[in-house]
Parts: C-alpha cells; sequence; structure tokens
C-alpha cells in the first residue's frame, strides 16, 4: 500500500468516526472535533516523512526499540529486527525500570533491597530480549531508572537514533488518536522520528499482496 493510499484509508475513518460521534450525540463538544482535526494535521506531517522515506530506503542508520515485557514491546521488536535487517543499521534496545512507589516507614529499610531485586529482574528482561535478536545486527542494550519517556528520549538522543520503535495500546478512539502514556510522550519530544506499534507486523511476504481497500477493512473491524 502506497503513503497516499493509507493517508486516505485513515482520513476515511476518521470521518467516519465523526460522524458516528456526532449520531451518538458524543461529539456536541468542540473538544472531540479539535482533537479530530489535530489527528488529521498530525497525520499528515507523518505521511509526508514516511513518503521522504520511501525513497531514501537506506536512511535508517542507527533503530533504537523501547521493550519492557508486554505484548506491543514483542511486536515493535519484530518491527526494529526488520528494519534493521533491510537497511543494515546498528540497533540498540533500552528497558527503563520503573520508579518505585512511595514506601512506608516500616519498609524503608528494605528499599534498597528491592531497588536492586528490580534492576536484576530488569536486566534478566534485557538480557533476554536481547538474545531473541538474529545474529549479523549490531546490538547495544541500555538499561534506565525512572521516567519511562524521559530516559527513552534521552537514550536515543544519545546513541543518535535515526528512529524509535516503541509499543502502544490502541485502545478506543482518544487512544488511537493520543497513543497514550510513554508512546504519546515519546513522539512529542524524541528528536528523531518514532514509529508506534498497536499490532503485529504484517509479514513481510504479504506486503505485496494486500489489496489497497486493506486498511478500510482493518478500521471497521477494529470499531
Amino acid at each position: 500500500m502506497s503513503t497516499q493510499s493509507l493517508l486516505a484509508a485513515v482520513e476515511r475513518y476518521l470521518e467516519e468516526e465523526q460522524t458516528v460521534l456526532a449520531a451518538s450525540g458524543e461529539a456536541g463538544t468542540k473538544g472531540v472535533e479539535s482533537r479530530l482535526a489535530a489527528a488529521r494535521r498530525a497525520l499528515r506531517r507523518e505521511m509526508e516523512s514516511l513518503s521522504t522515506w520511501e525513497h531514501t530506503p537506506h536512511a535508517f542508520s542507527r533503530v533504537m526499540v523501547a521493550v519492557d515485557d508486554s505484548k506491543q514491546a514483542e511486536w515493535a521488536l519484530e518491527l526494529g529486527v526488520r528494519i534493521a535487517r533491510t537497511t543494515g543499521a546498528a540497533m540498540a534496545v533500552v528497558h527503563v525500570v520503573p520508579e518505585p512507589g512511595s514506601v512506608s516507614p516500616e519498609l524503608a529499610y528494605a528499599e534498597p533491597a528491592l531497588r536492586a531485586e528490580r534492576r536484576e529482574s530488569a536486566q534478566r528482561l534485557l538480557q533476554e530480549i536481547v538474545s531473541r535478536i538474529p545474529e549479523g545486527i549490531k546490538v547495544t542494550s541500555v538499561l534506565h531508572e525512572g521516567a519511562a519517556s524521559r530516559h527513552i528520549c534521552a537514550a536515543a538522543k544519545d546513541w543518535e537514533a535515526d528512529v524509535i520503535v516503541i509499543g502502544t495500546h490502541g485502545r478506543g478512539l482518544l487512544g488511537r488518536l493520543l497513543l497514550g502514556g510513554t508512546a504519546e510522550m515519546v513522539v512529542r519530544h524524541a528528536h528523531c522520528p518514532v514509529l508506534t506499534v498497536a499490532h503485529p507486523p504484517v509479514p513481510a511476504t504479504q506486503l505485496s499482496e494486500e489489496p489497497a481497500e486493506h486498511a478500510d477493512a482493518v478500521a471497521a473491524a477494529e470499531r
């Protein structure tokens, strides 16, 4: 599917969502309409970037994938590996350990041990994920603790990543438009393009076989 046909399909989907909301009385506020308009503008900007990339297939030389233990992260890793194989890019896999919540005074003495245990568990997860990357791809692993979006963006900038690949949960209309949580903040603040992954990547063998109306069918199935 070309960039333009994908853009047209998604815009039709947004228009249908707006029509459904209007019919149900949920689109009477300017808030929803402004979010839809903002989504269209953002979509066009992203498609313009993708259109440029279509004509520069070897533009990516450093691909960073943000991972955790979710299925969306697995899909992001799969897409990152595919990009690295296609372009010959190096990969960096980054995992951020969430900051612990407040600890009661009674348990304060155990906090250092709990923090160390969390970090060791995160290190094991990161090593397991890296072990799944095929041989022949140069891989760097990065582990941080704190605010996920901030550390992902900082790691990407420090490593001079050309693109960040990150999983996201596409739940509901606003979830699809705003991405939600970490992914949205990374899109907003990263210094480079960000690819968000909410579904398993399409197998490479199907890319040339999918009809142009496939995006419409997927959009209809998700509603």
